[in-house]
């Protein structure tokens, strides 16, 4: 997806800003598994999940650090991805895009 400006890491860009349009859905962002441009959602899942706790036991220790919202955001940069994923804002989930 499109990367924020205050992106750290100089040598990256914006990749794959096309990801979904066959299925007219934007599914830009997310993670890359193993760096071999595949989004696995149940390992994205889990890191997302896994990072989200760190936050809430080491909360201070982010906030100490100064990176209590980098954290976030790059929580946020996956979890707005699975949120695209599936329809979500539906009664009954009828549709959920993987690879």
């Amino acid at each position: 997806g499109r990367l924020q400006e205050d992106n750290n890491v100089s040598w990256r860009g914006d990749s794959c800003l096309e990801d979904g349009s066959s299925l007219s859905e934007d599914l830009s962002d997310g993670y890359y598994d193993a760096g071999d441009a595949i989004k696995f959602n149940f390992p994205q899942s889990f890191a997302m999940t896994l990072l989200s706790w760190s936050v809430v036991e080491y909360n201070a220790k982010y906030e100490a650090s100064g990176e209590l919202n980098h954290v976030k955001e790059t929580i946020k940069w996956g979890t707005d991805y699975l949120l695209k994923t599936f329809n979500n804002s539906a009664h009954t989930i009828d549709r959920v895009v993987t690879q």
